[in-house]
């Protein structure tokens, strides 16, 4: 089992981590010699567990467009998502900062006003910008619109709740949390209107240097992609599961049978296939639009979905594998040596960095992840790298996990009393997590990661402030409820 050095846990004296990337014009090239990426293109798909696709040796054929851009691009073997839920993990993966600096581990809470997102510093720099959202916790209320011009961050989830006019002008709405209408925003199939707005965009952006954020949320329960996709993973199926209501149907349990369970599966695959298949329509536009060579492109997921492998369903419950190990795949222009996997941890709060770093852009001021730009060029990860990842599940309660190569420990503390119920896991023996050790030695170096985790966050929180409460309407927590997300 691998063990840590000291060196990891080490920053400057001021305690303002700066990394050390290049901070030339955009068409300088780095000391590698690769050229610089002029554009980005961040995918983000919502739920989707890393295990469920092809390229980390899922079995069965959901995911062809994106096996075939990690084979022409690095993919990180281990990438740990900052939480199990939407809110924290899109923060650091535009940021470059964990939950607890950014302060968005739970509901209402935007990001400070002092801390940038990725958006602001490309527009800073002369990027054109757009984004494009389809789930609830992307709107623009939680700051993630910083960055893109007016209209260019554009939601397209279909429900009025969130983005409608009347909402946008007076931050209030009068709509029934309990409609219809909140159901439908997760059985509608929203990845394809997504994906013609970015081929739009390429088409409109012409030679202009850009930063295209494409967030898709198909994978999220609901599961209900078209019958003739789920059907080529359940071909026999004739029961009654159809995927809908996923959290609140009462048939939907973890004593269901085995048969209806397979065929749960079935559609979530399905709902991967069918997203694969929209960016697969999207990066083939970018080819055909010219601009594939001179783009660096990044595909990564918010979290996973549970389906009973602990006795949960959904996310935003533990933090187990199942929806902690999230898919990392960089392709494109700033990637040496095509088809490499790398070994080692990774984490959301490394993108930033990572990126700002490849366009030759000054560092951020304020991160906690690091630059994989070495990485991308052809070196190592470091053995002893760690992930953190934390769930508040309450005021009082928080579940912190520290993952290592091939290894893990999670500690779900009651904050008030101290009481702590704690798991060590040997990945090499027992990556379904379903054997918990004791090791003093693994715990030991997760209390010194978190402990460097502690320090290095609350100075951050120190300097960047509080975040302002969102101005959602008043009735965001009933509504987050109604969709399943808040219990």
């Amino acid at each position: 089992m691998a063990r840590l050095n000291g060196s990891l846990f080490r920053w400057p004296a001021t305690g303002l981590l700066t990394l050390a990337s290049a901070c030339g014009p955009a068409d300088e090239l780095p000391t590698n010699e690769l050229p610089r990426p002029r554009n980005v293109l961040l995918i983000s798909i919502d739920s989707l567990r890393a295990d469920h696709l092809g390229c980390y040796g899922y079995e069965h054929d959901t995911s062809p467009a994106l096996d075939a851009l990690a084979r022409r691009g690095v993919l990180f073997e281990t990438c740990v998502a900052e939480s199990s839920w939407t809110l924290p993990t899109h923060a650091s993966l535009l940021t470059g900062v964990s939950s607890g600096a950014h302060g968005l581990d739970h509901d209402g809470i935007a990001l400070p006003a002092a801390l940038p997102t990725l958006a602001e510093h490309l527009s800073a720099a002369g990027w054109r910008t757009r984004g494009l959202w389809s789930g609830p916790y992307l709107h623009p209320v939680f700051g993630f619109g910083r960055g893109f011009a007016p209209g260019d961050y554009e939601g397209l989830l279909p429900s009025t709740r969130y983005d409608s006019e009347e909402y946008e002008r007076t931050g209030k709405t009068s709509l029934n949390p309990h409609t219809d209408d909140n159901r439908l925003a997760h059985r509608a199939a929203t990845a394809e209107a997504v994906v013609e707005r970015a081929m739009a965009f390429v088409d409109e952006v012409g030679d202009e240097r850009f930063f295209l954020f494409v967030h898709l949320f198909d994978v999220h329960y609901d599961f209900v992609p078209p019958e003739a996709i789920w059907r080529r993973f359940d071909p026999d199926y004739a029961g009654s599961i159809d995927g809908r209501d996923f959290i609140i149907d009462d048939a939907i349990h973890a004593d269901m049978d085995p048969v209806d369970l397979a065929h749960l599966l079935a559609l979530y695959d399905g709902e991967v296939a069918h997203t694969d298949a929209q960016i697969g329509r999207l990066l083939e536009h970018l080819a055909q639009a010219g601009r594939d060579e001179d783009t660096l492109i990044v595909v990564t997921s918010d979290h996973g979905d549970e389906f009973f492998e602990h006795g949960e369903k959904g996310h935003r419950l533990t933090l187990y594998e199942e929806v902690l190990d999230v898919p990392l795949i960089m392709a494109g222009a700033g990637v040496a040596d095509p088809g490499r996997r790398l070994q080692g941890v990774t984490e959301h709060a490394d993108v930033t960095p990572t990126i700002l770093e490849l366009l030759g852009l000054p560092a951020a001021e304020y991160v906690t992840g690091s630059s994989l730009a070495a990485a991308l060029a052809g070196d190592e990860l470091p053995a002893d790298r760690v992930g953190v990842a934390r769930l508040r599940r309450s005021a009082q309660r928080l579940i912190t996990s520290v993952r290592g190569a091939d290894w893990k420990v999670v500690i779900d503390r009651i904050e008030k009393t101290g009481v702590e119920r704690i798991a060590c896991y040997d990945l090499s023996t027992d990556p379904a997590e379903q054997h918990p050790i004791t090791d003093s030695e693994m715990l030991r170096i997760a209390r010194r990661a978190i402990a460097y985790r502690d320090e290095r966050e609350g100075e951050l929180q120190r300097l960047l402030g509080e975040g302002a409460a969102a101005s959602m309407p008043g009735e965001l927590d009933e509504d987050l409820r109604a969709l399943g997300y808040v219990r």
